[in-house]
């Protein structure tokens, strides 16, 4: 369908506790009108872009060209889903961030979700500049997706190691976005980007709890309060106030210059000592939420568990950008026509 396209510019205000995060979002495909009097359900359009903002303000207030099409049936290159599609799971975001190394892994990600078609507003914070002119690029258009560039300061763009000083800096502020949205109201599902999904994990998250987490340590479905070691980077967030707490505890903690401790560390520092509220932790599964490097790469395991519902790339034997990528390409889960670094 022919439409008059405007391209407004949106400055994002992102209120955290000390912290303004500021975001300009340039969008030929998201553009919503926010109005006072609007009717329960009405322009549930502008729920895309609502759930990655705490506020939204037009950048110009001098537009006369009309707004693009909203119609619900137009579907995205890269989400395969529609804006109705997406409304199938209201409140509901799946946060995402990287830097330009691992943008090639971020696609490959959201293939793997399009192909379980699985719809959902999906929001992908942009670490530095370059990556996020080349996300923008490759999601224009697309009604599922919003791409928003951190303003944290510039990440480092390269393939960074496993708990180097720039991997740390990097995803502890993951925690920060996390809680923004939290704060609103929003459930989150917060993935790393070496992960791959195989099955819808939604049915998962039903219920009454705080958070949802992976430990191989503890006996699903038990939960083992000191000896746990949960993972950060596959985690589901409802909106409780234990859980605000909680994650305004975390953010703050590494936010302090003393704090030598990754992300995860002082998650499971906090989950072991009930601080500063206790957590109900719905543990998931570990042979449908596999650990790649423990379980999923060994073809035994394979054939006994042919039901996973995600993996995540990780483990100490798999570390770096290169390697997750050989091993995703090794098992025929490479799903995207480019590697970062490669001609």
């Amino acid at each position: 369908m022919e439409c008059k396209r405007l391209t407004l510019a949106f400055m994002v205000i992102l209120q955290m506790s000390s912290v303004f995060v500021l975001i300009y979002h340039y969008s030929s495909g998201h553009v919503t009108t926010l109005h006072d009097d609007r009717t329960k359900g009405k322009d549930t359009r502008m729920a895309h872009a609502a759930v990655s903002a705490l506020r939204v303000q037009t950048f110009s207030n001098h537009a006369t060209s009309q707004p693009p099409n909203r119609t619900v049936d137009i579907r995205g290159k890269i989400s395969g889903c529609t804006l109705a599609d997406t409304e199938k799971k209201p409140g509901v975001v799946l946060l995402l961030n990287t830097n330009t190394a691992f943008m090639d892994m971020t696609l490959n990600l959201l293939e793997s979700i399009k192909r379980t078609g699985v719809c959902l507003n999906t929001t992908i914070i942009a670490e530095e500049k370059n990556a996020y002119r080349a996300l923008l690029s490759a999601t224009q258009g697309d009604p599922a997706i919003t791409v928003l560039k951190s303003a944290e300061g510039e990440a480092s763009s390269d393939k960074l190691l496993v708990f180097s000083p720039e991997y740390n800096r990097l995803v502890n502020r993951r925690q920060k976005y996390i809680l923004s949205l939290l704060q609103q109201g929003f459930e989150i599902f917060f993935t790393d980007v070496d992960t791959f999904w195989f099955q819808d994990p939604f049915s998962y998250f039903q219920g009454d709890f705080d958070m949802s987490l992976v430990d191989e340590r503890s006996p699903y479905p038990t939960r083992l309060q000191t000896l746990s070691n949960y993972c950060a980077g596959v985690a589901y967030f409802k909106p409780t106030d234990k859980t605000i707490k909680f994650v305004k505890k975390w953010v703050e903690i590494l936010a302090n210059p003393k704090n030598k401790k990754h992300d995860q560390r002082v998650m499971n520092d906090l989950l072991h000592t009930n601080q500063p509220v206790r957590i109900d932790v719905r543990p998931l599964p570990v042979n449908r939420f596999p650990h790649a490097n423990s379980m999923f790469w060994e073809p035994e395991w394979r054939k006994e568990n042919n039901d996973t519902i995600m993996m995540h790339n990780v483990g100490f034997q798999v570390r770096g950008h290169d390697e997750k990528v050989d091993k995703f390409k090794e098992n025929n889960m490479w799903l995207v026509n480019f590697t970062i670094g490669e001609g």
